[in-house]
């Protein structure tokens, strides 16, 4: 796990850039938008200190859309898919507790997503 900042209005990571962390918001406020059509976004959430952001690649499934950018300046703590798995096998109470709000997260990411194609449609 390492400590990165980021300064506000820079991206902590972009849908089309390789990336395999997990980020843990330390402080700050980092937006996490899904990219839609001609250059249109739909915030998912801004992330506060002691919310999670996941990258597609941590989760090992198909590209996603998702652009992580920072609001206000911030710091998070990067953890990747291998210092995770790692995790597992030293720690496995502390992977799951990860894995435990890693899955409320991201469902609460797509009943947000939801919502929001929902209202698009209207």
């Amino acid at each position: 796990v390492h400590l990165q900042t980021i300064a506000a209005g820079k991206k902590l990571f972009k849908h089309d850039k390789e990336d395999d962390s997990l980020y843990f918001v330390r402080s700050g406020l980092v937006k996490l938008s899904v990219s839609m059509q001609k250059k249109e976004t739909l915030q998912l959430m801004a992330a506060a200190p002691g919310d999670l952001l996941c990258t597609h690649g941590f989760l090992q499934s198909p590209a996603a859309p998702l652009d992580a950018l920072a609001l206000l300046d911030a710091e998070v703590y990067a953890l990747t898919r291998g210092e995770f798995d790692l995790l597992v096998m030293s720690h496995p109470a502390i992977a799951n507790a990860i894995h435990a709000a890693l899955v409320r997260s991201q469902s609460a990411q797509l009943q947000k997503l939801i919502t929001e194609l929902r209202d698009v449609k209207r």
